[in-house]
């Protein structure tokens, strides 16, 4: 069993092989702390609790219970995790399959973003014909 010297130890050891990622880290870490005590605590935990609230509506309104079926999720283009020997995925219910919201939330980020960069292609081609 491992002490909790030995652990300290390790993460010690970790820290001095990623010296500018925890260094990085610390940094952000201490701004957004920081920006927290500005923006006030009680005040963003009430945020927090807005945000959650929000995520549950969408997630309850866009998905179906998580299932196993990568296949499915394939064909429609939606996220799903590599080696995901019985990971279950929410998959988008089949009443919101034409929400835009819903199947834009459901995509890979890879698919997301050739989704967001056609689009941005076709507005700067279409200012270029109209100029």
């Amino acid at each position: 069993m491992e002490t909790k010297n030995q652990a300290r130890a390790q993460c010690d050891r970790i820290e001095e092989l990623n010296r500018m990622d925890t260094a990085v880290y610390k940094h952000f870490f201490q701004k957004f702390d920081e920006m927290v005590e500005n923006f006030g605590v009680e005040k963003m935990k009430k945020e927090v609790e807005k945000l959650k609230s929000m995520n549950k509506q969408v997630s309850e309104k866009c998905f179906d219970k998580p299932v196993v079926n990568k296949e499915l999720a394939n064909m429609f283009g939606f996220w799903w995790p590599e080696n995901s020997h019985g990971t279950k995925v929410p998959m988008v219910q089949k009443r919101m399959l034409s929400n835009k919201l819903c199947r834009s939330l459901a995509r890979s980020e890879v698919r997301f973003y050739n989704y967001l960069w056609k689009k941005f292609k076709s507005k700067i081609e279409d200012k270029k014909v109209s100029v």
